[in-house]
């Protein structure tokens, strides 16, 4: 049998090429990003609607969407030392289907994590007063 006439080639022909090797792959990819996005949505959707059974619950709920969604090993959420002083837990921890709000039982990782989230080193420092006569006017 003789190769195809690249005269005859349909590709050629009309200037169309099949996109099956690229296309399929591609739509496989963007039908899991959207899976993935819908069941996102569906876990905070339901972490909402748990704000009737108090503040507590509905942390744990963000907490666990938040860690499904990123399919994170372990997922930490803290709350700045000064900051919402009121707030409980201060901290909590997803971790293996567990929640960990007992700063003992935290693990190496997760505990190092939590000494940077409190100390807030994204903080603006505040500035020195500036020299008399210097500065914006």
């Amino acid at each position: 049998m003789s190769p195809p006439d690249p005269k005859h080639d349909l590709g050629v022909l009309t200037g169309l090429r099949s996109g099956k090797r690229s296309f399929y792959p591609a739509y496989v990819r963007s039908t899991e990003r959207l899976e993935r996005t819908v069941q996102a949505l569906d876990g905070i959707s339901r972490a909402l609607v748990r704000t009737a059974e108090g503040p507590r619950a509905l942390v744990e709920a963000v907490v666990r969407a938040a860690a499904e969604h990123l399919q994170a090993h372990w997922l930490l959420l803290a709350v700045a030392d000064g900051a919402l002083r009121a707030a409980r837990p201060r901290f909590l921890l997803y971790a293996d289907d567990v929640l960990i709000d007992d700063e003992a039982r935290l693990p190496a990782e997760p505990r190092e994590h939590l000494a940077v989230l409190r100390s807030r080193p994204w903080r603006p420092r505040p500035r020195p007063p500036a020299a008399p006569g210097c500065g914006p006017r």
